[in-house]
């Protein structure tokens, strides 16, 4: 079993205070105006300062988003818990009616660098290690329209072996509507759940890879002297050319894999090319030691 630890953003670590009733934030990386989140004409430049926020109700323009613009690879997006963080309206703001996460692309990259190309080319040494963190959050928090891409945690063992788009740690947050794509680790490289029970609803997992471990789209495990279940929900997804490799060989559930005491629950999902064929030939999905 494999436990990561993180590193919680300064940023997010001081505006750990109770939500204002009924407040939105906005954020715009192309707004021009007074950048202090009271309105589209205003919105924040940088997602960061809008989670750190604390409002409930985060709005998305859309853009690319990075965890930081130092080049500091242990910087994370970290959703508070209770926050509604909605993705896809269109540059310049807008309301509900308007809004299309596949129209209005809103992306958040682990690219620091903003050099990453075709075939991994320039990845690896300045990606963020996780691109999504979710610590200890609730069944109220909610992430919704989003590309989560270019994360690299790629060591076999240690702090950044997995989990390189999205790590969700003790939490039941929902995933709504994103697209988790082109990401690389050990093992989850585009997203792993440890001791949680995540909804992921209407999202793509295509095109990550986990070099050396499992479960390149998806991997959960749990704490096997635990006596609780965890349910990982799982409705209307896709899980598209998801590899995991061995080296040179092919790894264990290109898909998904699960370990520990994991309920999986999978409903109206589709399962295309995806590719594992190591020890075991788990090609999509593989439960082990379940609940």
């Amino acid at each position: 079993m494999r436990v990561f630890k993180i590193s919680i953003p300064l940023i997010v670590v001081i505006a750990l205070y109770s939500f204002s009733a009924n407040a939105t934030v906005y954020v715009d990386s192309q707004a021009t105006g007074a950048n202090n989140g009271t309105s589209w004409g205003s919105a924040y430049t940088d997602l960061q300062m809008g989670i750190a926020s604390g409002d409930p109700d985060v709005r998305v323009a859309a853009g690319w988003y990075l965890p930081d613009s130092t080049g500091d690879r242990e910087q994370s997006f970290l959703p508070l818990d209770g926050q509604t963080i909605r993705g896809g309206f269109p540059v310049g703001g807008g309301g509900l009616d308007v809004r299309d996460p596949v129209a209005n692309a809103t992306v958040l990259s682990g690219d620091l660098n903003g050099d990453d190309g075709p075939g991994w080319v320039n990845t690896g040494q300045d990606n963020s290690y996780h691109v999504v963190v979710f610590d200890n959050v609730g069944a109220t928090t909610v992430l919704d329209g989003f590309t989560i891409r270019d994360g690299w945690a790629w060591q076999s063992t240690g702090s950044y072996s997995g989990a390189a788009g999205m790590f969700i740690l003790d939490g039941a947050p929902v995933i709504r509507n994103c697209h988790i794509t082109d990401n690389l680790g050990h093992s989850g490289a585009g997203a792993y759940a440890y001791d949680s029970s995540p909804t992921f609803e209407n999202c793509r997992f295509d095109y990550n890879w986990s070099v050396g471990g499992r479960g390149a789209g998806l991997y959960c495990s749990s704490d096997y002297s635990s006596d609780t279940v965890q349910t990982v929900t799982i409705t209307e997804c896709a899980f598209t050319g998801n590899e995991a490799l061995v080296n040179a060989s092919s790894g264990d559930a290109g898909a998904i894999w699960t370990s520990g005491k994991i309920a999986l629950v999978v409903d109206g999902s589709t399962f295309t090319n995806n590719i594992a064929r190591w020890r075991f030939t788990y090609g999509s999905v593989y439960a082990a030691a379940g609940a």
